[in-house]
């Protein structure tokens, strides 16, 4: 029979993750495979809120200050991602 790892207690640190990055650019890695790249403006227990968002087809090296291929959603780029796609996410250009 395979031991399951002992339980891990979670501290949830207030002004921490999405909420110490609201009003930034931040970049998703998302969990469907896809970058995006947006001003973080919105979050809730549903999804965050991006706009001005850009997927990002080809990164190019990460010390360059703009992305290689980022292609900006239309109109006013807002986008809507659902907390069961969130990847990594962090600012990053």
């Amino acid at each position: 029979m395979k031991q399951l790892a002992p339980k891990v207690a979670v501290i949830e640190v207030d002004g921490e993750g999405f909420n110490a990055l609201m009003g930034q650019r931040i970049t998703m890695y998302a969990l469907d495979g896809f970058i995006y790249t947006g001003e973080l403006v919105g979050v809730n227990d549903s999804f965050i809120k991006l706009n001005a968002t850009s997927q990002v087809f080809e990164t190019g090296p990460f010390t360059d200050e703009k992305w290689k291929d980022a292609q900006r959603f239309p109109g006013d780029g807002v986008v809507y991602i659902p907390s069961n796609a969130y990847g990594p996410f962090m600012i990053l250009k």
